[in-house]
Formats: structure tokens, C-alpha cells, sequence
């Protein structure tokens, strides 16, 4: 079991660096690029995490329920879906604060959502009705 986790580990922190070796990237050539590299990392990673936050949290809820006659097992699956909602709770609150470090070092990204600036007067032929 050791090794399987000890193989997981180096799989989950060597995976981002995948499409670096077959695309044929290459090296930053400044601190912005690598830095640029690191953002890249973290952009990638996020979904992964609040994925399995959301699955940790399914899973003690799956726990929970299967366990009902036992009081230890119904405890692990209560524990397992309170930090399931803390660890997506904290991901999803510190986000802003990435996003404004980000602009403030890099400026602005330019993803930002378009606001529909049409016409918005509603056709009043319902009214007859």
C-alpha cells in the first residue's frame, strides 16, 4: 500500500508537466515566464482539487448512509463530509484573492464575461391577454 501511495504522490506532482515534454515547451527565459509557468500549474490543479473535495464530500455522505447501525463508521462519514465542505469552502474563498494578486502582478487577464449591452424593452404583445 506504501508503494502504491508512494507511486500515486510522484504521479499526481509530475502530471502537470506532461504536455511541457510532449509539445516540446520550452524553458521560461525570464522570472515573468516562470512565474507565468507556475500560474499555468495552479490554474490546472484547481478544478482537480474542488473535484475531489466534492467527491470527499459525496463519499462520507455515501459513508454515512451505508454505515447506519454503527456509530464509528457513521462518525467517520459525518468527519469525512465536514472537512469535504471546509477544504472546498477555503478553495473557493481564497480564489478572489488569487485572482487579485494575479492582477495585480500581471495586469489585466482580459477573461472577463461580457455584459450584454442590447436593448432590453420586453414586446408588450402579451398583453392583450
Amino acid at each position: 500500500m506504501k508503494k502504491i501511495k508512494k507511486y500515486l504522490i510522484a504521479f499526481v506532482v509530475c502530471f502537470p508537466f506532461i504536455p511541457a515534454f510532449v509539445l516540446a515547451s520550452s524553458a521560461p527565459e525570464n522570472f515573468q515566464g516562470l512565474i507565468g509557468r507556475a500560474v499555468e500549474l495552479i490554474s490546472l490543479m484547481v478544478p482537480l482539487l474542488i473535484s475531489a473535495s466534492v467527491l470527499l464530500f459525496i463519499y462520507g455522505i455515501a459513508r454515512y448512509i451505508y454505515y447506519g447501525d454503527s456509530d464509528t463508521k457513521r462518525e467517520e462519514g459525518r468527519n469525512f463530509m465536514m472537512w469535504g465542505i471546509i477544504a472546498l469552502f477555503v478553495m473557493v474563498s481564497i480564489w478572489p484573492l488569487v485572482g487579485i494578486v494575479r492582477e495585480t502582478i500581471f495586469g489585466s487577464s482580459g477573461d472577463t464575461v461580457d455584459v450584454y449591452q442590447g436593448n432590453l424593452d420586453f414586446d408588450d404583445s402579451y398583453d392583450q391577454y
